[in-house]
């Protein structure tokens, strides 16, 4: 039906509508509120695609596995991976000299057995593009992993550094500091925590790694299949 304007009736006004008549205030007051929810929402992805997100640390573009070869002592870690329980963690980089492969022993006191444990994995190194990079076999099993050296001075001090990307999850970081001695000096311990702290590792995750066990003696016949060093190194590359 037409509405006749009381006002002119030779005007005619549109037919009415049935149902409810909201202004334009009304469609831009529910345009910013979801605005309003989709921001924050957004700022979430965001936020969990970064925490699933490994940082990329610079590459050693000189570094020389050779003189990394050696035992390093646990002094702080990070560790995302399961691991056997125990302490006075070491880690031994060789070369095998049957086949030539370069190996990485894990040694470590087990607080179940009360005795010393070891284990081997086989590594592959990561070459001209990637010579700080190291990628190593899982014990008893064909996974490979790897991990990145971020810095070393070959002698008193090194950074390990693994992550695996989670997606929207946290991502799993692992961070080792190791030491040539087994009992650093404080100045040592503080250059590489300066160090960690400028390629932004935070060093508050670090839990201190127990190194209260009796030494090892390197020179000895237990690994004669292996060789620990190159050129004429410190004392402490040989005998720990």
């Amino acid at each position: 039906d037409r509405v006749v304007n009381a006002r002119n009736p030779l005007s005619v006004c549109p037919p009415r509508r049935s149902g409810l008549v909201v202004s334009s205030s009304y469609f831009t007051v529910v345009v910013n509120m979801r605005i309003s929810l989709l921001v924050p929402l957004a700022l979430v992805l965001v936020a969990s695609a970064s925490a699933g997100t490994c940082p990329k640390y610079p590459i050693i573009r000189d570094f020389d596995f050779h003189r990394y070869m050696g035992l390093w002592f646990q002094q702080d870690k990070l560790q995302s991976s399961w691991e056997m329980p125990g302490r006075c963690w070491k880690t031994l980089y060789s070369r095998d000299r049957k086949n030539g492969m370069f190996k990485m022993k894990l040694i470590y006191s087990s607080t179940i057995t009360g005795r010393s444990e070891e284990y081997d994995s086989q590594l592959t190194l990561g070459g001209p593009k990637k010579p700080s990079v190291v990628k190593y076999t899982l014990p008893m099993t064909f996974v490979e992993d790897e991990f990145q050296v971020l810095a070393t001075d070959y002698e008193s001090f090194a950074i390990e550094y693994k992550c695996d990307p989670n997606g929207f999850l946290e991502k799993q970081e692992s961070i080792f500091l190791t030491t040539r001695e087994k009992n650093p000096s404080p100045l040592v311990l503080q250059r590489a925590y300066a160090i960690m702290h400028r390629l932004g590792v935070d060093i508050r995750k670090l839990e201190r790694v127990d190194q209260t066990c009796g030494g090892l003696n390197l020179s000895g016949p237990e690994y004669p299949e292996y060789d620990y060093y190159t050129n004429e190194l410190p004392e402490n590359r040989r005998h720990i």
